[in-house]
């Protein structure tokens, strides 16, 4: 007798894991599964309309030669609609072969609306003039108006659920709704003029201007100035030069200085005196019914005006050997002034209200950048090369600050007259080895001392041998900046050096192209469970395996297995292990193999009566190799660390292509 028995996936599952109960998830105490089923637990859409137009007419002066008139309009549009469905579910936890249940959203399950409009409209009439004199004096001129306005109007409301019925929210509960809702306008006028010379070529002049104002700002100083003038001698335009070193088929110097100016970081209408609207609280005069409070009048700043920048850039190009070697090389100095900040001065209790923004800080932004190529034929046989390097760095001159009491305490504390880069940290000596070791050194976890530091855990220099290892044994290590979700790339953050190269060469239909990136001079800092043992008590990449362990774990006197990482526990459990150091703050450095294509582009003597002009056959790939640091390497060093600086960014993906190109 044959039997057939039949076993479903259900049926095969532990009854704690029955998909019609689902669990509790840890860390994070929810259900991913469950989240991703919007009849579960609701779902959010949002619906963005954009609308951009541009019109524009040119006239040309049959009066004046050169001349020509120019009109544009442009009109742009962002209309914005958003829906949120929070909807109430359960999941169950499983304990004694029963199922718990778990409800989640308790009093929080609701629906919201949001409505907005965006709308941009700007104008623009310019008027162009150019011409040659005496043929070798080459004049043109440019001036142009611009009026910018934009105006927004948005609104949301919200509505609790005392138990769900329908995505809608006229059938939500009244209790507990919410709304809100605003408008804004603001307004840009400028008034902008290029004049540019050159005679014969050789003699270069660029002048210009930007006078232009902004609603933010008081009368006095809503209006601003703003000059640049660039000049340049080709001096490979000189006969004496052509004749005398004929090698030299390309020689300019060049320079130029300008100043330009932003609003950005500035809050409008400080100057104003007046009561505040937000922040005022709620009050209940009468039973039942709230007055929202206003704020009393703050200091008004009637000198509150731009940020400046002045840039000073001064270059040479040259080029050898009709041009088959090439330099491009700029110095660059950009100084800023006029950073908004708070004046840090002790205020009273009694004060009742908060100091204005003033213009107060300034920093200053230098580097070089400069570009060498060779390019030549030797035969059927032709090649390139072009490398570029550049390098730029920021320095505080002057930060708003209280005095400083002490002269450790502005070493420490000053950020005036220093680079923004600055990531002070902890030095990095190893780990300790024994029980022992511990106990004779420093203590390196404040009041806990050194009781949670166990043999692989991370050992610290006491820079000042105080036997305390503390916020005073810092030292400034590592260049880089930490971001938040609200600024993932803070001033500061970025590399100091970029540099690429690009080769190409072709031979008889066959052709190569290769293009290398990189960047240095900058650290990473990543947390969370990319870079805490079992964060949020949760699971922990598999490379903290690799870890000190006691050979036998059942036996604390057991002798300890050395690993790369210390002991896993908990992040309550562990001592001074995730100080700032060189263990996680790691040098984000790269060099990446950015692209690669070959080709062959096939003889036309193939295709010539078919009306084809040309076939090329193709493959190419992208970011094919990358070297860097093996911690960073992983999440892609070419960007930041993610939302929470835990790495959440989208996986580096390499990408191959082969195609045709056909030509008609």
């Amino acid at each position: 007798t044959t039997e057939i028995y039949t076993l479903s996936l259900h049926d095969a599952l532990p009854i704690s894991y029955s998909p019609l109960y689902p669990s509790i998830v840890t860390p994070s105490n929810q259900n991913p599964l469950v989240l991703t089923d919007k009849d579960i637990t609701g779902y959010s859409e949002t619906v963005n309309r954009n609308v951009q137009t541009t019109a524009s007419l040119t006239y040309t002066a049959p009066f004046l030669k050169g001349l020509s008139f120019k009109g544009l309009a442009a009109y742009d549009m962002n209309s914005f609609q958003g829906k949120d469905v929070s909807r109430p579910y359960t999941l169950y936890s499983y304990a004694g072969n029963e199922y718990i249940p778990q409800p989640q959203r308790v009093g929080q399950a609701g629906i919201s609306n949001g409505f907005g409009n965006f709308n941009r409209l700007t104008m623009q009439v310019h008027a162009n003039y150019e011409t040659t004199i005496a043929g070798r004096h080459n004049v043109a001129g440019t001036v142009v108006f611009e009026q910018r306005q934009e105006w927004s109007r948005d609104a949301n409301l919200r509505r609790l659920y005392d138990f769900y019925t329908i995505d809608q929210i006229d059938f939500a509960s009244d209790n507990g709704m919410t709304n809100g809702g605003r408008e804004g306008q603001s307004a840009f006028q400028s008034l902008l003029g290029r004049f540019n010379y050159n005679f014969d070529s050789k003699y270069l002049l660029e002048l210009a201007f930007r006078y232009m104002g902004t609603y933010a700002f008081p009368p006095e100083s809503r209006w601003g100035f703003f000059p640049v003038v660039s000049a340049g001698w080709r001096i490979s335009e000189e006969k004496w030069l052509k004749h005398g070193l004929p090698v030299v088929s390309n020689l300019k110097l060049r320079a130029s200085y300008g100043e330009v100016a932003t609003s950005e970081g500035i809050g409008a209408f400080q100057w104003i005196p007046g009561f505040g609207l937000v922040g005022g609280g709620r009050y209940e005069f009468e039973n039942g019914s709230l007055t929202n409070g206003a704020t009393s009048p703050g200091i008004v700043n009637p000198n509150l005006s731009w940020v400046t920048a002045k840039t000073t850039d001064i270059g040479i190009d040259i080029g050898l050997w009709n041009n088959r070697l090439t330099l491009e090389f700029d110095v660059f100095r950009r100084d800023r002034e006029g950073i908004p900040a708070f004046r840090n001065v002790s205020l009273p209790n009694t004060f009742g209200t908060s100091l204005p923004q003033e213009n107060l800080n300034s920093d200053r932004t230098q580097g070089l950048d400069f570009t060498i190529g060779h390019n030549n034929s030797i035969g059927k046989f032709n090649y390139g090369v072009s490398a570029n390097f550049g390098f730029s760095r920021t320095k505080n001159l002057y930060v708003e600050s209280a005095p400083f009491t002490n002269s450790y305490e502005r070493w420490r504390n000053g950020r005036a007259d220093r680079y923004n880069d600055i990531i002070w940290g902890y030095t990095y000596l190893g780990q300790f080895m024994t029980a022992e070791e511990i106990a004779m050194y420093a203590l390196q976890n404040g009041d806990q001392g050194n009781l949670r530091e166990l043999p692989g855990d991370f050992k610290f220099l006491d820079v000042n041998n105080d036997g305390l290892i503390d916020g005073k044994d810092e030292l400034p290590l590592f260049i880089g900046q930490n971001g938040n979700n609200n600024d993932l790339n803070p001033a500061g953050k970025a590399p100091k050096i970029n540099y690429g190269l690009t080769l190409y060469a072709n031979y008889k239909g066959f052709d190569i192209n290769l293009l290398f990136q990189g960047a240095a001079m900058y650290t990473v800092r990543f947390n969370e469970v990319y870079a805490e043992v079992l964060a949020f008590r949760g699971n922990t990449p598999a490379y903290f395996y690799d870890r000190w362990r006691l050979s036998d774990p059942f036996n604390p006197k057991s002798d300890w297995i050395p690993g790369r990482w210390p002991a896993s526990r908990f992040n309550g459990d562990v001592g001074g292990m995730y100080k700032e150091s060189s263990v996680w703050r790691r040098d984000a450095s790269y060099l990446r193999l950015k692209s690669a294509e070959i080709g062959y582009t096939i003889n036309p003597n193939w295709y010539g009566n078919t009306g084809i002009k040309k076939i090329r056959i193709y493959a190419n790939g992208f970011n094919l190799l990358t070297f860097a640091d093996s911690f960073v390497k992983p999440f892609d060093p070419e960007r930041l660390e993610g939302l929470f600086n835990a790495g959440f960014n989208y996986p580096l993906q390499k990408i191959f292509n082969f195609g045709i190109n056909v030509t008609f």
